[in-house]
């Protein structure tokens, strides 16, 4: 059995599924400060400014006009005697917001999380003010605690370091949400970098448009012993934008989804998950793959475009790895280079009953998949009129 974020991955014949907990089986901890805290331990936001808690650790989280803001939240639930972690089931915090589908503003950075969180966004939109005169993503999960969010759109993040919109180092969940115009603007992970030691990043039902990074992972950076699931997700628009100075080889790498996980515990899965449209200035247009097991099960990878480099779909470079496709459509993405559907540098790669495999084209050689050095391909029933894969003549 492999363990997926608070549940299992279990194989079913072809597929593979998500087998998670019940996600309405949801506690309401006691809150500080006895019985004059808030009730049940949770926290409504009710206003969009961004305004700080007039009394940091009395156990209400309201600004000098008595109001609950998220700031004055996070500030409350970061005093000493108020943080919970441990077991998420039993130790977390649940923040709501007043208004559905209201706009919260930020003007400079949160306190990092150093709690357990749940947050039911209920369609509310979390965004950096774009007047505001720093840069600064929107979130960061502290080592050794767990955030899930549910119906929150992340906008506007733009911070000079890993991640845009969150930055992860412990473990985090988000389900229902959109990230959208977030940046990493010199390093990794446009919406959300992830990567420590024992980290979990799943994402589940969540679209992912026009965010950007430098060097890795226009959407999603993932690295370390991150574990990483992806199921029922959009992740299409982002780019990669940095060229290669000669130097760093760690450059306009992913332009969708940037994958260095070799010490995680299990192999980044995903699944039903749409990955199109997205840009890297290097390799790996869609998702690049580096020194990992990698399984995609269903979706498609899309018309992706690797710009000056190979892989438009997807890069891998996996010594004694294996990557799988299966029941992906793999189609019209484009390679400046070599490999316009697929290029495999080193490990071996697995096209299984794959839906399509058409009208992936490069510029210099193999339009359909390429491989180089010791890799091998293996295509196990390929659909009608799929494309033949290369190497070098």
């Amino acid at each position: 059995m492999l363990n997926c974020l608070f549940g299992t991955r279990r194989a079913t014949s072809s597929k593979i599924r998500l087998n998670c907990e019940n996600l309405e089986e949801r506690c309401n901890p006691t809150g500080p400060g006895g019985g004059g805290g808030p009730p049940a331990g949770d926290f409504i936001v009710n206003i969009s400014a961004d305004t700080p808690d007039a009394n940091i650790g009395d156990g209400f989280a309201r600004d000098a006009q008595g109001n609950t803001s998220l700031r004055s939240v996070i500030q409350e639930t970061n005093a000493p005697g108020n943080v919970r972690v441990g077991d998420w089931n039993t130790l977390k915090w649940t923040v709501g917001f007043a208004v559905p589908g209201n706009v919260v503003t930020l003007t400079s950075a949160l306190p990092e999380l150093t709690s357990n969180f749940q947050f039911n966004g209920d369609g509310v939109t979390i965004e950096r003010d774009a007047n505001a005169g720093a840069f600064f993503r929107l979130f960061v999960i502290k080592a050794g605690t767990e955030s899930r969010f549910y119906s929150i759109t992340f906008r506007g993040g733009w911070e000079v370091g890993d991640g845009g919109a969150i930055n992860n180092k412990g473990k985090l969940w988000v389900e229902d949400c959109n990230f959208t115009d977030n940046q990493s603007i010199q390093f990794n992970g446009g919406a959300i970098f992830s990567g420590d030691t024992a980290t979990y990043l799943t994402i589940i039902g969540c679209s992912f448009w026009l965010n950007s990074a430098f060097k890795t992972g226009g959407a999603i950076s993932a690295i370390d012993e991150t574990n990483v699931f992806i199921s029922n997700t959009d992740i299409f628009s982002n780019d990669v934008t940095a060229n290669w100075n000669g130097i760093d080889l760690f450059r306009g790498l992913g332009g969708g989804v940037y994958l260095h996980t070799y010490e995680a515990e299990f192999a980044p899965l995903i699944q039903d998950t749409r990955i199109y449209d997205n840009w890297a200035s290097n390799y790996g247009g869609g998702v690049y793959v580096d020194s990992t097991y990698f399984t995609m099960v269903g979706g498609e990878i899309h018309g992706n475009t690797a710009s000056t480099g190979d892989g438009g779909g997807i890069f891998i470079d996996a010594a004694g790895k294996t990557v799988t496709l299966n029941a992906v459509a793999l189609t019209a993405n484009e390679a400046g280079e070599k490999g316009g559907g697929a290029y495999i540098e080193n490990g071996n790669l697995t096209l299984e009953d794959l839906t399509a495999f058409t009208d992936n084209t490069a510029m210099s050689y193999a339009g359909a998949a390429y491989k180089k050095n010791q890799a091998t391909v293996t295509v196990i029933h390929p659909p009608a009129g799929a494309q033949a894969v290369e190497e070098d003549p």
